[in-house]
């Protein structure tokens, strides 16, 4: 049940702040949320280059709330330590 109240608080929120397209809605949900393909390295933007983290070589900011209650931090950054792992180069 807190599922569903989750989603709904999230749908709106969505709806209300977001300017993309139903597919682009749904390609993010399915790939970024759902399927952690972007983690995984197994993102495709135009079905020929994976996407890979580890190639961004320029550094990034990232936010994250404590006020998030569809994602909190822990969860919304996790994707981190899964991707990177560590600070070493060749790891």
């Amino acid at each position: 049940m807190n599922g569903n109240k989750n989603y709904l608080t999230f749908e709106k929120w969505w709806d209300g702040h977001s300017e993309m397209t139903k597919e682009e809605m749904h390609s993010t949900v399915e790939n970024l949320f759902v399927g952690d393909k972007l983690e995984k390295d197994k993102l495709s933007l135009d079905r020929k280059k994976i996407l890979n983290l580890k190639d961004i070589k320029r550094p990034m900011l990232l936010f994250a709330s404590e006020g998030d209650n569809i994602a909190p931090p822990q969860q919304a950054l996790d994707w981190i330590i899964k991707s990177y792992g560590s600070m070493e180069k060749n790891e």
